[in-house]
């Protein structure tokens, strides 16, 4: 069947009325798309295009599903920006108006839910840019830990570069009641430990070099220094 459309006007089209499939494609192909498009000429349109779908409950827009035992590596969706001159393509965009999750990864696997492999060099890997005034920008939420951690930092570069592998900065002289950090221990534990190096702490010009306030009376000592480890 080949049909040629010259007109302003569908190709095919499909008025279905009933609860029941409006296009049904029943394929044995193995190795070559069951639905192709060949080389469209779209510019500024939608090459694919759901529109409408405004009577939506507990239904999607579209879902893809598969259940194949097969171990070999693939890719349930791929996207592609192959050109390096589309600098302006953006692989995934997803716009979300209502007060809800852009986008949820439920993973049920023992495997990363999130795996990014960037080879930029100047650009950050993740970058957020929030409008957040109450709220937390990142928040983790660790309640099932072991020896695990909520946070792992590491790098084995042998650069002699000057660098901070952290570096917290407020960078505003004005927000005079901000903490650049905060811990809260509740264990009867070490707060922080630091191994290796030197500790340095360095006086701003509106504020002093370190300050130790003790709440309550400490069982031993309010400051220790010692160069042991006994």
């Amino acid at each position: 069947l080949v049909i040629q459309q010259d007109g302003l006007n569908a190709g095919i089209l499909i008025d279905q009325n009933t609860n029941e499939y409006g296009l049904v494609i029943d394929s044995e192909a193995t190795t070559v798309p069951n639905l192709y498009f060949n080389q469209p000429t779209m510019t500024s349109g939608h090459v694919l295009r759901v529109y409408g779908a405004n009577s939506l409950t507990t239904g999607s827009i579209i879902h893809l599903h598969s259940n194949s035992s097969d171990t070999t590596g693939r890719s349930l969706i791929y996207v592609a920006n192959d050109n390096t001159s589309a600098t302006g393509a953006v692989g995934i965009q997803v716009f979300q108006n209502a007060a809800q999750k852009g986008i949820l990864i439920n993973q049920d696997g023992n495997g990363e839910a999130l795996y990014i492999d960037s080879e930029a060099t100047s650009a950050p890997t993740i970058y957020v840019d929030a409008e957040t005034t109450t709220g937390k920008v990142l928040d983790i939420r660790a309640d099932a830990l072991t020896t695990g951690k909520a946070a792992y930092f590491y790098s084995n570069s042998a650069s002699g570069s000057s660098r901070n592998l952290v570096e917290i900065h407020n960078d505003h002289a004005s927000s005079t009641g901000t903490r650049a950090l905060r811990v809260v221990q509740d264990a009867n534990v070490d707060v922080a430990y630091f191994s290796g190096g030197r500790f340095l702490t360095e006086s701003g010009t509106n504020g002093n070099g370190a300050v130790v306030n003790c709440i309550g009376t400490p069982a031993n000592y309010f400051f220790q220094i010692r160069d042991d480890n006994s």
